[in-house]
């Protein structure tokens, strides 16, 4: 992918047609935006994990952030045990556990974000755009 014209290597899975990176590598990656947003996690009864995000804060890396993948192939399960709260406000963001990290759907992200996303074919790369607002048609 690439975020506001730098080239940046996620460990990204594809299910079903859609992107899903880690929450933690997409708050990284637009860290120096003007959409950046913070991050803070609580665990709960049972191991569910609620994700508070707020837009226009500033994301605290916690030293896990870009670490690449071994590039095999995963067992996808819908993460069910997992809520976010944007700005106060409940939303609904589509998200798998992989190897014991949430991936969410970078569609969704951009969509919350208001972040233009791309899609070039050719090279078949994602392309992020901060300083446009996120639209439906063009991803």
């Amino acid at each position: 992918m690439f975020v506001d014209g730098k080239l940046i290597a996620f460990d990204a899975y594809n299910i079903e047609g859609r992107n899903y990176v880690k929450l933690r590598d997409f708050a990284f990656a637009i860290m120096d935006s003007s959409k950046s947003f913070s991050a803070s996690f609580t665990v709960g009864d049972g191991g569910h994990i609620t994700a508070f995000l707020t837009r226009g804060g500033s994301y605290e890396p916690a030293g896990q952030e870009m670490i690449p993948g071994d590039g095999l192939p995963k067992e996808a399960q819908k993460s069910t045990m997992m809520t976010f709260i944007i700005d106060g406000q409940e939303a609904t963001i589509n998200a798998y556990n992989i190897g014991g990290n949430n991936y969410l759907q970078v569609r969704d992200m951009l969509e919350l974000f208001d972040i233009c996303g791309l899609y070039d074919a050719a090279t078949s790369t994602v392309v992020l755009d901060t300083s446009r607002p996120f639209s439906e048609s063009e991803i």
